[in-house]
């Protein structure tokens, strides 16, 4: 069941980018393939820069995906884009039925941390790079032709404090 907080955890590195551990590659086919599951004969592309990665599959540190080093992309923009299609790829599973999806809440009046469970097929739909009023939203998520639910991924700095009010069409 995907749980939208932690989609990924930054893994600690290093600035050089022959250290920059990458989770997921692009497949010839446009999915993302974790690197456990990839497949060492096959090629993959970063989701964010569209350069062909390198599989490292060894045996003594867990696998991933290394930008060849003279590579300019970023970890930051890659764990973002990643999280997104991670997202939205989740939605798409809801509404075809395959997954529940966990959603963990947390009550900024209270403190309270709760979890919130969507049946399969919850949603009918989603997307990325939404605007909503004066907003782009990472990734929302449709029941019908509405927006059920926005997505706003966090990875090194949180949501500002203009952004954060929840915009009056979400309001009851």
């Amino acid at each position: 069941m995907p749980i939208f907080q932690n989609l990924l955890k930054n893994p600690r590195i290093e600035e050089t980018m022959e250290n920059l551990k990458i989770p997921y590659g692009v497949n010839d086919s446009g999915e993302l393939v974790s690197a456990e599951n990839a497949v060492k004969t096959e090629f993959y592309r970063c989701p964010s820069c569209n350069i062909k990665l390198i599989h490292r599959a060894g045996e003594v540190r867990a696998k991933h995906f290394s930008h060849p080093p003279e590579s300019g992309c970023n970890l930051e923009t890659v764990l973002h884009k990643v999280a997104k299609r991670l997202a939205h790829n989740a939605i798409i599973e809801n509404y075809t039925g395959r997954k529940s999806i966990l959603l963990r809440n947390y009550c900024h009046s209270c403190g309270v941390e709760f979890d919130s469970e969507l049946p399969p097929k919850t949603f009918s739909g989603a997307a990325e790079e939404v605007g909503i009023s004066d907003y782009v939203c990472d990734v929302v998520g449709y029941r019908k032709s509405e927006i059920a639910l926005a997505v706003e991924i966090l990875n090194t700095h949180k949501v500002d404090d203009e952004k954060k009010p929840v915009p009056s069409r979400f309001k009851r």
